[in-house]
């Protein structure tokens, strides 16, 4: 009798941590979509994990070992490193004065809090290199998807405008901003280069084939969206896959390799020369003076950056050790905008466009140090064993885009980085099988 609960048990766990796994491979596959689509499928997670947790401390087996499964999240400052940031929003309630911007702000930010929960107290067994790829492949999915559509409605603006500018950067980006969007290609083209060079066990030719094509559409949409920060992201990434291949694969292997990604790079650069060059040129609006900024009459998108990082240093100056409070950068940063004259410049409210700027803003420079323990405390080598190329990979990317973008002032940046950024860490470190935990 013991030993049939004990199957009918064991059963019911494999059955639920299926449904967390296909849970989180549905939410993955949404996530390039834009606007509220992936809403729902964070709901069916959290339903899944909850009836999980619930049947699993129904027993005492189970009770006893959920106390057990924060030790397969690694040493316990590195999993609190996943809930400083949203601590520190949490302290900024004390000195904010407007409370419904404060509640709209910790809404945006909830996922910080609610999903590492979600993935520290889930049975370890849910957890595999499995599991990895299944992500990435509905991410990749998702995303072709969503490129696709984009370039089918852009081509076909041109052919009504006959304006080529309707294949470039936010027109052909859609209901994305072009630089969220070369966030997820760029993270899309890391994971195809870990599943070619190890992430598929002795991958089939078709596997090869697919992804090889799958990434060179990629690539040329990241030329078309033609977003700065995508460039320079994209550059950074081949470095890191080119020292991966240098380390890991005998060089009559990566050889070939190398040379026609090299090819590749030159020729996209050569072909995307114009637009290319057309957003770069902007960049030397870097070196102006606040007069010259001010005197412009159509400001570029660097140039808006340039004066939202002036204002959140001085609003950094100014209270450097609370900040603003979580509900109150909105207020003074209108009234600054305000008192500079910069309304039309601005044309309403912008955010400073640098996450590490906009939290030192709001939190000071205490919440700053919080913003980068979370994101760069889980990499400590001795905890991430399984992927940790692609991992590092992801946290690079998301830490240079954070310098052009504030991220996670909006619900697909932080959905997005909490997403990859939890399950990353959570799949690349190992862990210890153990009869009694699925």
């Amino acid at each position: 009798m013991h030993c049939m609960e004990k199957h009918e048990e064991s059963r019911t766990n494999l059955i639920m941590a299926g449904l967390i796994r296909w849970a989180l491979v549905l939410l993955a596959l949404l996530l390039p979509f834009p606007g509220k689509t992936p809403v729902p499928f964070i709901w069916l997670a959290g339903l899944a994990w909850l009836a999980e947790l619930l049947i699993s401390v129904s027993t005492q087996r189970g009770r006893k070992s959920f106390r057990e499964r924060w030790q397969y999240n690694g040493k316990w400052y590195v999993v609190a490193s996943f809930f400083v940031l949203i601590c520190f929003y949490l302290i900024g309630l004390l000195w904010t004065d407007n409370a419904q911007a404060a509640r709209f702000e910790l809404e945006k930010k909830s996922m910080l809090l609610l999903f590492p929960l979600l993935v520290f107290t889930t049975a370890p067994g849910v957890f595999n290199k499995t599991l990895l790829r299944n992500l990435l492949y509905a991410f990749m999915a998702g995303l072709l998807i969503v490129t696709v559509y984009d370039l089918v409605i852009a081509w076909g603006n041109y052919q009504t405008t006959g304006h080529r500018a309707m294949l470039y950067y936010s027109r052909l980006a859609g209901n994305h901003h072009p630089a969220y969007l070369s966030l997820y290609i760029l993270f899309a083209l890391a994971g195809i280069g870990w599943l070619l060079t190890g992430g598929i066990p002795r991958p089939k030719k078709w596997q090869i084939a697919t992804l090889t094509t799958l990434a060179l559409w990629l690539l040329l949409f990241v030329f078309l969206l033609s977003a700065r920060s995508g460039f320079i992201s994209l550059i950074v990434l081949v470095m890191m896959f080119l020292g991966r291949l240098l380390f890991t694969w005998p060089r009559r292997r990566w050889l070939p390799v190398v040379a026609v990604l090299c090819l590749l790079m030159v020729v996209m650069f050569k072909v995307f020369s114009a637009p290319l060059a057309g957003r770069l040129s902007a960049l030397n609006h870097l070196w102006m003076s606040e007069e010259e900024y001010t005197q412009m009459e159509n400001p570029s998108g660097v140039v808006i950056r340039m004066v939202s990082w002036r204002l959140a240093l001085e609003q950094i100056r100014e209270t450097p050790l609370t900040g603003t409070g979580t509900g109150d950068y909105t207020d003074d940063t209108r009234s600054r905008i305000a008192e500079k004259g910069l309304e039309e410049m601005f044309n309403g409210f912008k955010n400073a466009h640098n996450q590490y700027l906009q939290t030192a803003v709001v939190l000071g420079i205490p919440g700053l140090i919080a913003l980068l323990l979370w994101l760069f405390v889980p990499l400590r080598l001795k905890h991430i064993t399984q992927t940790p190329w692609l991992y590092h990979a992801f946290v690079a990317l998301v830490a240079l885009n954070l310098f052009t973008e504030s991220m996670l002032e909006a619900q697909a940046g932080v959905l997005f980085i909490v997403f990859f950024h939890t399950l990353l860490y959570r799949l690349s470190i190992t862990t210890q099988e153990r009869n009694h935990i699925v």
